[in-house]
């Protein structure tokens, strides 16, 4: 589970340690995205707004 809470739109790309994208979620205001479809692993959930900022953010899926 992946948690936003910020009040902007958000492109949220979730990518596996090969660095490939896996799931690709657009994201506005609370919420909370459903990552049980992925097996478990180590992610990357990048955040991407729309002037172009990135953040990259490592995620642990049980």
């Amino acid at each position: 589970m992946v948690k936003s809470l910020v009040n902007e739109s958000l492109q949220l790309d979730m990518l596996n340690s090969a660095g490939q994208k896996v799931k690709s979620v657009q994201l506005l205001g609370t919420n909370i995205v459903d990552c049980s479809d992925l097996p478990t692993g180590v992610y990357y959930a990048r955040f991407t707004n729309l002037i172009g900022e990135k953040q990259v953010v490592k995620i642990l899926v049980r």
